[in-house]
């Protein structure tokens, strides 16, 4: 096996090949180096692999994702449907009050053409 070292971090490793820089390395392996091999997880240290306690898995940074043109016209399409709405409510509600009032007024005028021919 060669081993790719930084200092005393193994950054890397192959079993077949030969990479330029590389270790020869015979000796025993810690238990998963193969399965759970990650930079820096392990050190070469007096000419043995050990696990390194001072490793810390890299967090994965999360891009910070804007808002993109297409979601800025799906919101201002969403406040218009809102203000629409309630538009919409509101012309409802003028409508109901307007027909009221011309029910009321053909009743009146039915009266007063009632009491007008009643008169005659």
């Amino acid at each position: 096996m060669k081993l790719v070292v930084n200092g005393n971090l193994i950054i890397g490793y192959c079993s077949v090949g030969d990479l330029p820089g590389t270790i020869e390395y015979t000796g025993d392996l810690p238990t998963g180096f193969q399965d759970n091999f990650a930079s820096e997880k392990y050190l070469y240290q007096d000419g043995k692999v050990i696990i390194n306690d001072q490793y810390e898995a890299p967090k994965p940074s999360i891009p910070e994702i804007g808002i993109t043109d297409g979601q800025k016209v799906i919101n201002q399409l969403g406040a218009q449907v809102a203000n629409l709405t309630t538009e919409i409510q509101s012309l409802k509600k003028s409508d109901q009050e307007m027909s009221q009032t011309a029910s009321s007024l053909g009743m009146q005028v039915a009266q007063l053409l009632a009491k007008e021919q009643g008169g005659n």
